[in-house]
């Protein structure tokens, strides 16, 4: 809607439609609602009357002083006189008490109301009143109040409205009509106009605008000439940047002709930029790329088709026609209406030789990884074997009649092969970390129990050292968490090894402390404080290195490979925890490890490992038939005595293929099956037996094959268990693993 009004009316305009607005409202709507609220306000005032009335009425009617009646209410009518027309009091029985004669009919007038009020006492009926209202008088007076409010109103409103227009004028039509004026005359090219004063509102800034534009206006034809000069500068820049790029560039036109080449370009291709340009740029490539190129070209043009931005490796051709790689990336401009595609080249030669080398490099240092792992996986068999053997034998000699010397000679062989055993697992635990091979399991575990056994493991090594040795379990503990329980069992092996290990005098403490970390998880923090030698600050940097402690004297006096802090902190790592500590030399170190787990107070939790039945073994399996395979004597002899106590029948076999023909001509209701044999190896010989269970129908019976071997990786576990086998023992065996292995499949 365009009103052909000025600036004034504009604004005026929508005071005047509200005002009329409001006028109209307060005649429609606003006065006659007051009315009507006056109107039932004074009948309601008359019903309240009458109700004050009524307990001087109900004496009089009760004790029939008519006369009293009559002059109570002849008063009352005198009182209201104008307003009160009639009043006809009746008792119980309607028969009329006042007045005496009946008054002659008349109709109701405009401003009259009739009112019947029942008279009561305490709810109790005893009559009613008529009373004839005249209301004109009330009427009269309401009018007269409204009025006035009314011209209050209307009077406020104006000065409101002339107030406004003033306003109006003042802050918005007159700097309006001085910004008109500066545009009329800046647009005749008057720079020198003086605008209104700047302000912090819309004029103010629209005013700020104009200034801003005459400013610019006046500098435009300054840096017109400045742009001309620029420019001619530029065309300078432009050749002296190409001079100095070191990667080539080839400008070409939208037909493929070279227009411009760089110096790096020149000295790529071998050609000058005189001998290049107007030809067809194809000329730089041999085929098939040549015969691509003009392809490329063809469908943009036609389709659009989008080869821009793209780096790519392509065969360029030299001047003597030679090739070599090129690397390419095609950008497009535009100069006016002419579109020009520019092509940055880098010969890549040296580069793409020592990709080469790089890939000659990494096959050889995963050919020396691959060799790494299969050295030491051949060292673990090598060594577990006849540490199976050593331990096994130990074990069981500790079981028989021995004296004392005898004993502590058994027991040292124990100690001296069970620190063997932890160096072998300590370099193949490294060694699965650095390949990144280890694998976090999420199962539920008891804290207070994992932490118990631990202490209690490790109680004859501090009593011994006359230490005391302290577990501190805090009350906001949940009992039960999940996560990796065995390997955070084998972080507090290394940390409470280390702690009795460097202790002399005073005691070892293990600490367990949680708080909520949200979402169902759980921050444990725990902590093995001693009271030994401490930890200079200097060795900080290197005391979780691989094969590293604080000094060298350290090694020299206490022994270890310096591998059991590495492996712990790379654990919790792997966790998501953190490890670390505080030392004071000669006062102690206190080392924490830190993770979020969750609970698991309603799922099953797991026994610990090494957790021995409380039943006896002694003939627990008595009947029981068992087919042990294993190629080494000794081995054999440990596991048959292991064995032994539990009551059962025990059938030898020395290889693989041995062992498929018994089991195929008897029934055995278990199979503990050596892994690397000679013959036929354990793998082998479990594939065997599957494939004639399965081969003999569903109706056969699955023999249980557990694994015997000195590999011990994740990955030998994997391979026993996917050619068949039901469980995996590692070497040196141990009662505690055996008695387990035979509680799950006997």
């Amino acid at each position: 809607m365009n009103l052909a009004l000025g600036i004034r009316g504009k604004l005026t305009l929508p005071l005047l439609l509200a005002f009329l607005f409001f006028v109209v409202i307060l005649h429609l709507s606003w006065i006659p609602r007051q009315l009507e609220i006056g109107r039932a306000d004074f009948i309601d005032s008359q019903r309240d009357l009458l109700e004050a009335m009524e307990p001087d009425l109900y004496r009089q009617i009760i004790s029939r002083d008519f006369a009293s009646l009559y002059a109570s209410v002849e008063k009352q009518m005198h009182k209201r006189r104008g307003e009160w027309v009639s009043l006809t009091v009746y008792d119980l029985e309607a028969r009329r008490l006042y007045p005496l004669a009946e008054p002659a009919p008349k109709a109701l007038s405009a401003f009259e109301e009739m009112i019947d009020h029942p008279m009561t006492d305490n709810g109790d009926p005893f009559g009613r009143i008529e009373l004839r209202l005249d209301w004109e008088r009330h009427y009269e007076k309401t009018l007269s109040d409204i009025r006035e409010l009314e011209l209050f109103l209307l009077v406020a409103f104006a000065l409101v409205f002339l107030i406004s227009l003033f306003w109006q004028n003042a802050l918005v039509r007159n700097p309006l009509w001085h910004l008109e004026r500066a545009a009329e005359r800046l647009a005749k090219g008057d720079f020198g106009v003086q605008l209104p004063e700047l302000r912090g509102d819309e004029i103010g800034r629209l005013t700020e605008a104009f200034e801003e534009m005459r400013a610019s206006l006046l500098s435009n034809q300054q840096q017109l000439r400045a742009t001309i000069a620029d420019a001619r500068a530029g065309e300078v820049r432009y050749r002296t940047i190409l001079s100095s790029m070191a990667d080539g560039l080839v400008i070409i036109d939208e037909n493929g002709t070279v227009t411009d080449i760089n110096p790096a370009a020149e000295r790529i291709f071998g050609y000058t930029a005189t001998e290049l340009q107007g030809r067809n740029v194809n000329m730089l490539m041999p085929e098939p790329y040549r015969s691509e190129h003009d392809g490329y070209l063809s469908r943009f043009n036609a389709s659009g088709e989008n080869v821009l931005g793209r780096r790519r490796e392509v065969r360029g051709q030299r001047k003597d026609g030679s090739t070599f790689p090129l690397d390419l990336t095609v950008t497009e401009m535009l100069i006016g209406d002419v579109r020009y595609f520019c092509g940055i080249v880098r010969d890549i030669t040296s580069a793409k030789a020592a990709e080469r080398e790089l890939v000659d490099a990494r096959e050889q240092a995963e050919a020396a990884n691959r060799a790494k792992s299969e050295f030491l996986a051949t060292m673990s068999h090598e060594i577990r074997t006849p540490m199976n053997g050593v331990l096994g034998v130990a074990q069981l000699l500790a079981d028989s009649q021995l004296d004392e010397r005898q004993r502590r000679f058994v027991d040292l062989i124990d100690q001296s092969g069970q620190t063997l055993l932890r160096i072998i697992n300590d370099i193949l635990d490294f060694s699965k970390i650095e390949a990144g091979k280890v694998e976090m399991e999420v199962v539920p575990f008891g804290l207070r129990r994992t932490l118990e056994a631990l202490v209690h493991l490790f109680r004859p090594q501090a009593e011994e050292k006359g230490l005391g040795l302290n577990l501190v379990l805090a009350e906001r503990c949940p009992e039960n968490l999940a996560g990796d329980a065995l390997r955070l069992r084998q972080i507090l092996l290394n940390l409470l090894g280390n702690a009795l290990k460097f202790t002399e005098h005073g005691s070892v403490t293990v600490r367990a402390e949680c708080e909520p970390a949200g979402a169902g998880l759980v921050r444990l923090r725990l902590s093995v404080e001693d009271t030994g030698i401490g930890i200079e600050e200097g060795s900080r940097g290197r005391l979780f290195g691989a094969f590293s402690q604080a000094d060298g004297s350290t090694t020299r006096r206490y022994g270890g490979t310096g591998l059991g802090l590495a492996i712990s902190r790379r654990l919790a790592e792997l966790m998501g925890g953190h490890l670390d500590y505080d030392s004071q030399p000669g006062r102690g170190s206190v080392f924490r490890v830190v993770l979020e787990l969750p609970t698991a107070d309603t799922l099953e939790v797991l026994p610990e490992s090494g957790q021995l039945r409380d039943d006896p073994a002694h003939g627990r399996f008595r009947g029981r038939r068992l087919l042990l395979v294993e190629d080494v004597l000794t081995n054999r002899m440990v596991a048959q005595a292991m064995l032994k106590p539990y009551g059962v029948e025990i059938d030898l076999a020395e290889n693989g293929e041995e062992a498929v023909a018994m089991v195929a001509v008897a029934d055995y209701d278990l199979v503990l099956m050596d892994v690397r044999m000679p013959v036929l190896d354990g793998i082998a010989a479990t594939r065997r037996i599957r494939a004639a269970e399965t081969q003999a129908g569903p109706d056969s019976a699955h023999v249980p094959i557990i694994a015997l071997t000195a590999n011990a990786t994740l990955e030998d576990r994997d391979a026993c268990l996917q050619a068949g086998m039901d469980d995996f023992l590692s070497k040196p065996l141990t009662r505690e693993a055996l008695d387990a292995a035979l509680t799950r499949w006997l």
